[in-house]
C-alpha cells in the first residue's frame, strides 16, 4: 500500500462501506457500441484526480513517463456484477494500471528507446481503490501483486526488486489473474481507457467523440503534465462468471472472456 498518512488509511477502510455506485441500466448499451464508455459517475474531472493521485503516488518506482505508450498509459476499470449472469447489475470497483509498458522491448529486443527499460519489474502492476467517499476516492492504492491468483501466475515473479529481469516473462498481472478472494470481489467486467500526453496549449481534436480532456496532472518534480484521455476499447465481460463470492463460494475461472453481446443489454 502506498501511504497516505493513519487517517487517510482509516478515512478509506470506512468509505469502503459507501462503495461505487451502480451503473444505471439505461447506460450499458453506450458501454458497449458508444464513443465515450465510462459510466457517468466516472466524469473526466473524477478521471483527472484519479489519475493525478495515482501518478504521484507511483512516480519514480512505478513508472518515470506519464502518458506515453511506452511507460504509463492506461488503466482498467474494473466492475462488479450484484446482480445474475441475465439480469447483470455493474458496480465499479477498483482501477488496474500497467506501467513500463515498453521496458521488455527497451531492455531485451532493443527496439525502444534505452531510457524506458525496465525501473522496477515488481512494481508495474497497481490497484487504486474506488469509493462514493469523494475525499477518500482513489487515496487507496496497491501494488497488486498482492492480489495475484496463485493458481494462474507464480506470485515470486512480482517480489524481483533486486533481481535481474528474465526475459521470458513480461510481468504484466492481467485482471482475470486476480484473486476474487482477496479482492473481496468477482471482477466481472473491465473498461480500458488511456491517457495521452498532449501539449498543454494544444487544441483538442475530437473527432470521433471518443476523447475527453484535456486534463492536467501535476508531478512531484514539479513537472505538469496535460493529457487527453480515450476510451476506445468496448466492454469487456469475462465468461463464465459469478454474480458474487457468496453465491456459490467459488470465484470462478476469468482465463476465458469475450465481448458481450448487444442482445443482452436490451
Amino acid at each position: 500500500m502506498v501511504r497516505r498518512g493513519w487517517l487517510a488509511f482509516f478515512s478509506v477502510l470506512i468509505s469502503f462501506s459507501a462503495l461505487a455506485s451502480e451503473i444505471p441500466k439505461e447506460e450499458m448499451s453506450s458501454l458497449y457500441t458508444g464513443a465515450w464508455k465510462m459510466p457517468s459517475q466516472i466524469p473526466v474531472d473524477r478521471l483527472e484526480s484519479l489519475i493525478g493521485q495515482i501518478s504521484n503516488s507511483i512516480y519514480g518506482k512505478g513508472y518515470r513517463y506519464l502518458g506515453v505508450e511506452e511507460d504509463f498509459f492506461h488503466g482498467h476499470l474494473l466492475l462488479e456484477n450484484r446482480g445474475t449472469v441475465e439480469e447483470k447489475r455493474f458496480f465499479p470497483r477498483a482501477i488496474l494500471y500497467h506501467t513500463q509498458e515498453d521496458a521488455y522491448g527497451a531492455y531485451w529486443r532493443g527496439d525502444r528507446d534505452k531510457k524506458y527499460t525496465y525501473l522496477n519489474v515488481a512494481a508495474r502492476n497497481w490497484l487504486q481503490w474506488l469509493s462514493d467517499d469523494r475525499p477518500a476516492d482513489g487515496l487507496l492504492i496497491e501494488n497488486a501483486r498482492a492480489y495475484v491468483d496463485v493458481t494462474k501466475r507464480e506470485p515470486s515473479q512480482f517480489y524481483t526488486e533486486f533481481a535481474e529481469p528474465n526475459a521470458k516473462t513480461h510481468y504484466t498481472m492481467h485482471s482475470h489473474e486476480l484473486d476474487p478472494k482477496k479482492l473481496g470481489f468477482a471482477p466481472a467486467a473491465q473498461l480500458q481507457f488511456e491517457f495521452y500526453l498532449m501539449g498543454c496549449g494544444e487544441t483538442l481534436v475530437n473527432n470521433y467523440g471518443n476523447i475527453k480532456g484535456p486534463i492536467q496532472v501535476r508531478l512531484p518534480n514539479d513537472e505538469l503534465v496535460c493529457m487527453k484521455v480515450t476510451t476506445a476499447n468496448m466492454l469487456d465481460v469475462f465468461t463464465p462468471e459469478r454474480s458474487s463470492l457468496s453465491e456459490t463460494g467459488d470465484p470462478g475461472r476469468f482465463a476465458k472472456r469475450d465481448t458481450w453481446r448487444i442482445e443482452s443489454l436490451q
